[in-house]
């Protein structure tokens, strides 16, 4: 059998990685994802994907297990055990026994039915998780409120409840620190069934591989051995029993036995781990979540080794040169469990929403502010200045994974008529919306929150309404354009179904001088934005050339940026000089100054306006999301700069979270290219857009009228005027 190579493994490799740092902490190895990274980007067929994600969960959950030992070794003083071994013994013994039947199995099922089970899987193992994680929300929930009523009480009171509640929550014996004798025994047994089950494999051999003594495959004797095994595996949980000599021992070693060996078969065939599965089973057995995961976590790491021998001693692993990327899960899991253990519990638990959100905008062409402020808020704990600074840098790092997205499908596309970035279209776009964003910050300092409040969900209404009717002629245009000719391919050129055949001027492909000097005009202005705040200075930081705020010297400095950015776009087009420049210059130069005003009144990045513009102007939606995509870094960077001025950053222990909507946008990304590869409808990313903001559109709209009642409540007065300075 040829081994089969992964495409576009250079972006297959960081979403691996990737995916062990958000999964490894709640317990799971990442097989979930791993398969359909593996089978829909690296092109893998299922088997050799599945095959492949053991390889990988193997990784992942080694670094989890040592870092495991460590807190259990220095930072517990509990009384509890981190990794509890006998559930781990008890566990592992049918999980293995489990995984070899699903190997026979998995050979012989077709391909789809395993993509059923695969899906079966995870909507099983999503609704456990979620169902225990919102019963542990409450019972942590109401204990907190219990703990407030205590701490009220007099001294005597407290004593009391101390003294009861050290009764109530005895720690059982199975969790308790085990005793020096007892580890070596049972990581003696995990050892030993680790070892039993890997010879096996060898010594059996597989379709592919022959047998190290020559056991002819599927004969009498290969069944025979086979069969020795899994009694042996079987007979082992039995000593475990016989070991801690406790009462409850046999009853919980007969329903993990059960549990395992289901889990185990089914992990198997569909190319997990066991984690999604595992970990809620733990959860629901009274083992606290790190305890589940860390215990999981090693059954998880002797099952998938196992699994990934077997997977290739029979030949579905891809070929040698691409094994390198095992090492990034290892990476991935190591790296999480160093910085979370850094940050703060509520940051820690915002990072992966804050991934998904930017999987979900960035591909659209919007930053995801509307989502990101109203997640760091409620979630995250901030204040509503943190928040809002906060996802200005979240903005600028997952619209910079875009940007270099675009820049690598421009190289590869570089011998196209038609530009992907429309660089004449970021000279005009850039200097009007900062300029209409620098006016916009003292209108929003003087209008009353119910006003931006008002501001912007008529901002939101229009937005989602604009881009789904856009969306929908788009889709129309494309299915009338696929029945007149449905064998063509439109997403070769990645341009509408329904564009003109001659490409304008503008969205031509540039040639290598003029590439560097549209590039080099969008570094002068980006450089323009980041230097003048500083110079300036706000309300909150003084200027760092001693500029008084609001005073005659700070409006001048502020006027000549003003001039110098409007100076640059008027020179592009006088320089053009062509009719067809002078219109769209015109148009986008005022129409910007307007999206980015009240794009700064009401808290967004502006991107889905801008879209909305360009669109009218002859760009089809791949270009638009792309060219606004760097208008965004370049405003949301110069915005962020400003807001770290003014110490309004959380600390930087917790700034590591800005690596995550640069790797959820850098997924989104390959996904939505994927896509639009498959289905050739460019009105996906329009579709999507609407959705997007109409999401972001409610959230924030809610957030804002809880906020609005609560300073009435206290006090406030929400219809009152504020100062320009």
């Amino acid at each position: 059998m040829n081994p089969e190579y992964i495409t576009s493994i250079g972006v297959v490799a960081p979403l691996v990685f990737i995916i062990a740092l958000l999964c490894t902490p709640p317990g799971m190895g990442g097989g979930t994802l791993f398969v359909p990274v593996l089978h829909i980007i690296g092109l893998l067929s299922a088997r050799d994907a599945a095959a492949t994600s053991q390889v990988l969960v193997a990784s992942a959950t080694l670094a989890k297990v040592l870092s495991s030992i460590y807190v259990q070794l220095h930072g517990s003083s509990s009384a509890q055990s981190v990794i509890i071994l006998p559930y781990a013994a008890l566990m592992l013994p049918p999980m293995m026994v489990g995984g070899l039947l699903g190997v026979y199995l998995y050979t012989w099922l077709p391909e789809i039915v395993q993509m059923v089970l695969y899906v079966l899987t995870a909507v099983l193992a999503s609704c456990m998780g979620f169902k225990k994680g919102m019963r542990l929300w409450k019972s942590e929930r109401a204990e907190a409120s219990s703990s407030a009523e205590a701490a009220t009480r007099s001294a005597s009171e407290i004593t009391a409840v101390s003294a009861g509640a050290s009764v109530v929550q005895r720690v059982p014996s199975i969790l308790r620190q085990p005793s020096a004798k007892v580890v070596v025994v049972l990581i003696a047994l995990l050892g030993a069934v680790w070892v039993l089950v890997s010879l096996s494999r060898l010594l059996l051999g597989s379709s592919s591989t022959p047998s190290l003594i020559g056991v002819p495959y599927c004969q009498y004797l290969y069944w025979t051995l086979s069969g020795v095994v899994i009694v042996v595996l079987i007979l082992m949980p039995g000593l475990v029993v016989l070991v801690a000599k406790s009462p409850d021992m046999i009853k919980l070693a007969v329903k993990l036995s059960g549990a395992l060996l289901c889990i185990g078969f089914i992990a198997a065939m569909v190319g997990q781990g066991g984690g999604s599965l595992m970990t809620p089973l733990l959860l629901y057995m009274d083992l606290n979540p790190q305890q589940a995961s860390a215990t999981g976590s090693v059954v998880m790491l002797i099952t998938s080794s196992s699994l990934a021998l077997s997977f290739g001693l029979g030949g579905f692993l891809p070929a040698a040169s691409d094994m390198w990327i095992a090492v990034l899960p290892f990476v991935g899991a190591f790296v999480c469990w160093c910085v979370t253990k850094q940050s703060t519990a509520l940051l820690g638990a915002v990072a992966p929403l804050l991934f998904v959100i930017a999987l979900l905008c960035m591909p659209s062409g919007i930053g995801g502010g509307v989502l990101f402020v109203p997640v760091l808020r409620l979630i995250g704990g901030l204040s509503l200045k943190e928040s809002t600074a906060l996802s200005q840098a979240l903005i600028a790092s997952a619209s910079l994974a875009a940007t270099l997205f675009n820049f690598f499908e421009q190289y590869r596309a570089r011998n196209e008529p038609k530009s992907l970035i429309v660089w004449p279209f970021v000279i005009l776009i850039l200097p009007g919306t900062v300029i209409g964003s620098l006016i916009g910050v003292y209108i929003y300092s003087w209008l009353p929150s119910l006003f931006v409040l008002i501001l912007y969900f008529c901002f939101a209404c229009l937005g989602s309404f604009m881009a789904f009717r856009k969306g929908f002629r788009l889709w129309k245009a494309e299915t009338r354009a696929k029945k007149r000719d449905p064998d063509s391919d439109t997403t070769d050129s990645g341009s509408s179904p329904v564009e003109a055949p001659g490409i304008p001027s503008l969205q031509r492909m540039p040639s290598t001088i003029k590439l560097v000097y549209y590039m080099t005009v969008v570094a002068v202005i980006w450089a323009i934005c980041l230097i003048f705040p500083p110079l300036t200075g706000n309300s909150s930081t003084g200027s760092v050339i001693g500029v008084p705020y609001c005073e005659a010297a700070y409006w001048v400095l502020a006027a000549v940026q003003g001039v110098i950015l409007l100076l640059i776009p008027a020179g592009y087009v006088a320089v053009e000089s062509s009719p067809g420049t002078i219109k769209t210059g015109s148009i986008l130069m005022g129409s910007m100054i307007v999206i980015g005003l009240i794009s700064s009144i009401v808290g967004t990045s502006g991107g889905l306006f801008m879209i909305r513009v360009v669109l009218s102007l002859g760009l089809d939606p791949k270009q638009s999301t792309a060219t606004t995509a760097i208008v965004i870094f370049a405003t949301s960077t110069s915005t962020a700069l400003s807001f770290a001025l003014g110490g309004y950053f959380p600390p930087a222990s917790d700034m590591w979270i800005t690596v995550m909507p640069f790797a959820g946008a850098l997924l989104g990304k390959t996904i939505v290219a994927k896509l639009l590869a498959m289905t050739g409808r460019l009105s996906v990313l329009v579709l999507l857009l609407g959705t997007m903001v109409a999401i972001g559109g409610i959230t924030t709209i809610t957030t804002g009228i809880i906020s609005a009642v609560n300073d009435a409540n206290n006090g406030g007065d929400i219809v009152q005027f504020g100062s320009f300075c």
